[in-house]
């Protein structure tokens, strides 16, 4: 299904600048995570965090930063993200 969503997603025109634009570049991004675009979903997602309070708002962009570039192969910073996310979130992360 994410296949399906991306092809959706990418004929859209560019959403404007605002927390609802911000939110379809997230599911957006997501799709492109879901696809495997990983290089292409790291590019929005940073953009999308680069908006600390949309970030706050929506921890979803970190988390998907995070595992993005963990499978670009950049572990650390990967790493540094996730727990970027868990700190800031700790009412999302599964208890032990």
């Amino acid at each position: 299904q994410w296949a399906n969503a991306y092809e959706g997603l990418r004929k859209l025109p560019l959403p404007a600048d605002s927390s609802a634009g911000r939110d379809i570049q997230l599911l957006y991004a997501a799709s492109l995570y879901k696809t495997l675009r990983l290089d292409q979903a790291e590019i929005v997602l940073e953009r999308l965090v680069a908006h600390e309070t949309y970030a706050r708002e929506r921890p979803a962009a970190t988390y998907y930063l995070g595992w993005v570039r963990y499978g670009l192969g950049n572990f650390q910073q990967g790493t540094r993200d996730l727990n970027a996310f868990a700190r800031a979130h700790p009412e999302l992360v599964p208890k032990k």
